[in-house]
């Protein structure tokens, strides 16, 4: 799987919930923030020369190209080394709309956690940002944009300091045709969506691949997180129905190119709308997540247990409860260490008292409050440190969304970031160090 400390994915969570750590209305100034001490277990250097006693060192970046390749062809990446610093910064998409269409201008920017400063890494005008995801060595920002004056979705790649903004693939297939991005361990392979197949990227050298098709009929599957350097887990669903998302499967790159969706390798059998899963740090197990739930055309959404949390094999196997509650909707898992994941619990009907994000066991033991209640989905918002989280959260009425940062320990978190949803919208990339 990708390190925990190094994966950043940021999905929005609706609601303004009462909890122990957090007052209801967090929407405060945006400039004010933790300031913990630095600490050098988040600080990822490259060095430029292959000795061991080599000293890091930022290079510059030669000029690199911006606009669309040729269609259907993608570029490799130019690559140069960045030191990065000590302070922990998350890292956030900020787009503005414009009015009327769909249309507007986004920013990629940094908060420094210690000194509370913003910095902008890249702007694209005219255009608005769409998936984004850090490298796993904290120094690169891969991202999607949607130009406003044309039909193209451009795959761009920028240095955590602004330099080196580069176009890798461009898609025509329609608006946000490309999606899914999913940067592997290893830093060498880009995979995501272009329409209905799945592309694999070669950074290096820049050769494009199909590895999975586009089906004909039944699922149609989509990538989600990579277990290793050659398997990717992916969620499927039926299009174009009102079925819920089905069965989780992984797909084995080391298989080759132009896959179809009967050599995917089904990990868990399922069909309903409340899934959630991760694997463990050494990649030895999945912990998957089910609760109750309904949604659909004409039917009022429920969401409440039972919950169950399973492990089993990584690829699919024996499996294990290690948690059931039959009244809460346990909604998200992630893994965060060896020995600790995070839950996700939001009712939408019943008891409601427990909803908000809290900390257990791997083993499903120690379960307790752990943050506040008002919360995205939390995989990979804490700090390469693991003192820290962030986390996206929208007002009751849908009317203002906000990014707020806070300790593990258990202090109220602070808002650093907020938005009108008329104006624009905003979303958390991940955490570096600068």
């Amino acid at each position: 799987m990708v390190r925990h400390d190094y994966r950043f994915t940021s999905l929005a969570v609706s609601g303004c919930l009462l909890f122990l750590l957090v007052a209801c209305s967090p929407f405060g100034s945006a400039d004010s923030g933790p300031t913990p001490t630095p600490s050098t277990s988040g600080r990822t250097t490259t060095p430029t020369t292959g000795g061991a006693t080599s000293t890091p060192t930022t290079a510059p970046l030669p000029a690199t190209p911006t606009a669309c390749p040729t269609a259907f062809t993608a570029r490799a990446a130019v690559f140069a080394p960045l030191v990065l610093g000590l302070h922990q910064n998350i890292v956030y998409v900020f787009n503005q709309f414009a009015v009327p269409g769909y249309s507007g201008s986004g920013e990629i920017k940094r908060y420094d956690a210690s000194t509370s400063k913003k910095v902008i890494i890249v702007n694209t005008p005219k255009s608005l940002i769409g998936d984004a995801q850090i490298s796993p060595d904290g120094q690169w920002i891969l991202f999607t944009t949607a130009v406003s004056s044309s039909s193209a979705v451009a795959l761009q790649l920028v240095r955590m300091d602004g330099q080196g903004l580069q176009t890798l693939y461009c898609s025509y297939t329609e608006q946000f045709g490309l999606g899914s991005i999913e940067w592997s361990p290893d830093q060498k392979t880009v995979a995501f969506n272009d329409g209905n197949k799945v592309d694999l990227l070669d950074l290096a050298t820049g050769h494009l691949q199909v590895v999975l098709v586009e089906p004909t009929a039944g699922i149609w599957a989509f990538p989600a997180t990579w277990l290793d350097d050659t398997h990717i887990y992916m969620p499927s669903f039926v299009p174009y129905s009102d079925v819920p998302p089905q069965s989780l499967y992984a797909l084995d790159t080391a298989k080759g190119a132009d896959q179809q969706v009967s050599d995917l390798i089904k990990v868990f059998d399922y069909s309903g709308s409340c899934l959630s899963f991760d694997s463990s740090v050494d990649n030895a197990k999945l912990f998957v997540s089910t609760c109750h739930a309904t949604h659909g055309p004409g039917v009022s959404p429920t969401q409440q247990g039972p919950s169950t949390i399973i492990s089993e094999p990584a690829l699919g196997g024996p499996q294990t409860t290690v948690s059931t509650n039959p009244t809460l909707a346990i909604t998200t898992v992630r893994v965060i260490s060896r020995t600790t994941m995070l839950l996700l619990i939001q009712n939408l009907t019943g008891d409601t008292s427990h909803n908000g994000l809290w900390k257990m066991n791997l083993d499903g033991t120690g379960q307790m409050s752990s943050l506040n209640g008002t919360s995205q989905f939390p995989w990979s918002n804490v700090s390469r440190d693991g003192s820290m989280y962030a986390l996206e959260i929208h007002s009751n009425n849908g009317t203002t969304q906000a990014l707020l940062i806070g300790s593990l320990g258990g202090t109220s978190p602070s808002t650093f970031a907020t938005v009108s949803h008329t104006v624009g919208g905003v979303a958390i990339v991940g955490w570096t160090t600068m």
